[in-house]
């Protein structure tokens, strides 16, 4: 990439007001990857092992429905962490399953990379990578448009501030084409629970959503599967940033980000962060496979009045002032991929569900 590289040290110390993009699976879903967790539990089971622990744990998964979101799966393992002898099984079942998860990865990984890298594809990619961050709250009634637009310059566009919860390097290569192609440096997104190049992170929240088991758990149990006490150990300082970054942004914008229970210290900071200023505001990009008509804007209202009433429950939240701060954004994507698929995939896809 010559001198037109990304910034390593993240400046989180800014004292400008900015926006944050917090980036969850369904960005990769929008680039066309099969990356959910029933795009690879099948062969994982299929695949076979010498070990009666990992048969065992292979024969559990393949009886049941395939688990929705990766959160899931990983609330699933603590439960069924319960059902083994001993520590030193979990431990063997969990990095057996990471490993495979980390190839198929890898190989969606460089699928995506390849396509990102098509010259016919690269400049429609950039255009939408563009328009994604200077359009994402342009999808609101006025009155919120002109809210937003007052609270944070479009200069942060210039270089912006991302924390990804994926191990895929996409949006790495699409911000350093960027770069590139506008003389610019710019931060790297930040990986919380590392990449495919070094460290994948799976695993739950914390200590205490492994209650239960017959079993002790050891400090390398909890390595090997909690992903804030793995974190600490490992890269303290990407926690600190990640935390700093969150506190010092105006607006943060979560794209297919599930909020599940297995990331539940930073959906705490997202809620501690909301509480802490009335001009804090956050934009919520959720799954949605409704139609909607963008021209009965009442009934968008409705909607989205409906799914802010749900993510506050969620989130624990019964303040209602907080409901003003939260936007949720309906029959309207970013980050929309499309052509993408085709290069990765090698057919034509229909219009794919939106993430609000």
């Amino acid at each position: 990439m010559g001198n037109y590289s990304m910034d390593e040290s993240l400046n989180t110390s800014s004292k400008e007001p900015y926006v944050l993009f917090i980036i969850g699976n369904g960005f990769d879903l929008s680039m066309g990857m099969k990356t959910k967790y029933e795009d690879m539990y099948e062969s994982y089971c299929n695949t076979p092992s010498s070990s009666k622990t990992i048969e065992n744990f292979k024969q559990t998964l393949s009886n049941r429905e395939p688990y929705d979101k990766w959160s899931d799966f990983e609330m699933g393992m603590a439960e069924y962490a319960k059902t083994l002898s001993n520590e030193a099984q979990f431990v063997e079942c969990v990095r057996d399953f990471k490993a495979h998860m980390a190839q198929h990865l890898q190989t969606e990984n460089q699928k995506i990379i390849s396509a990102i890298n098509n010259r016919d594809y690269t400049n429609k990619l950039l255009e939408e990578l563009d328009r994604s961050f200077e359009e994402f709250y342009m999808c609101f009634s006025p009155n919120v448009i002109r809210q937003l637009n007052s609270l944070v310059s479009i200069l942060f566009l210039a270089s912006p501030k991302i924390i990804t919860f994926n191990y895929t390097t996409g949006l790495d290569e699409l911000l350093l084409l960027r770069a590139k192609k506008d003389h610019t440096l710019i931060d790297s997104p930040l990986h919380i629970h590392g990449s495919l190049k070094t460290d994948v992170v799976l695993g739950v929240d914390n200590i205490s959503q492994l209650e239960g088991c017959s079993y002790s758990i050891s400090q390398r149990g909890e390595r090997s599967f909690v992903k804030t006490i793995f974190n600490q150990q490992y890269d303290s300082k990407r926690v600190s940033e990640a935390k700093q970054l969150i506190s010092n942004s105006q607006i943060i914008c979560t794209y297919g980000f599930s909020m599940g229970e297995s990331d539940k210290t930073w959906i705490d900071l997202l809620v501690d962060w909301l509480k802490q200023s009335v001009d804090h505001h956050l934009i919520v990009y959720q799954y949605d496979k409704t139609e909607y008509r963008r021209y009965i804007f009442d009934a968008l209202m409705d909607a989205e009045d409906e799914k802010k009433a749900a993510l506050l429950t969620r989130l624990g939240l019964t303040e209602s002032k907080l409901a003003d701060q939260i936007h949720i954004p309906i029959g309207y994507d970013i980050f929309n991929f499309d052509f993408s698929k085709i290069v990765v995939t090698g057919v034509p896809t229909p219009t794919p569900p939106m993430f609000y």
